[in-house]
């Protein structure tokens, strides 16, 4: 039996890593997190928003099967613009799509986080 993929915590270590990767400054403040912000959001490595992706369909499929994560995706559909504009998206590829949203949609808690945790441990 597969554990449920867990969007949070794999978020969170793709925001560090990305971070360590890049010598991304660190700074306890909104601006420094605005910043990690604006230079995550279209990192296939972070968020799989970037033009390729992060995994393969298969593996984004095994990611989004479960109730809680399609439960954040159904949240994260009313936060960016409702399901119009979701529908529009899904076309394209509506694995992806659902992985992206889902992550874009968590990024600003999960970034806040990483950056409040990696600034206590300077």
């Amino acid at each position: 039996m597969k554990l449920k993929y867990d969007y949070r915590k794999a978020l969170k270590r793709d925001i560090e890593d990305w971070i360590y990767e890049n010598d991304f400054p660190l700074e306890d403040s909104e601006n420094c997190l605005e910043e990690l912000i604006k230079s995550v959001f279209e990192e296939d490595s972070v968020t799989g928003n970037g033009p390729y992706g992060y995994a393969s369909e298969e593996e984004l499929s095994e990611c989004i099967a479960s109730n809680e994560n399609l439960r954040i995706f159904a949240e994260a559909i009313d936060d960016f613009g409702g399901l119009e504009t979701a529908i529009e998206w899904w076309h394209k590829n509506p694995v992806q799509f659902i992985d992206r949203v889902i992550r874009c949609h968590l990024l600003w808690d999960c970034a806040a986080e990483v950056l409040k945790k990696l600034t206590a441990e300077k």
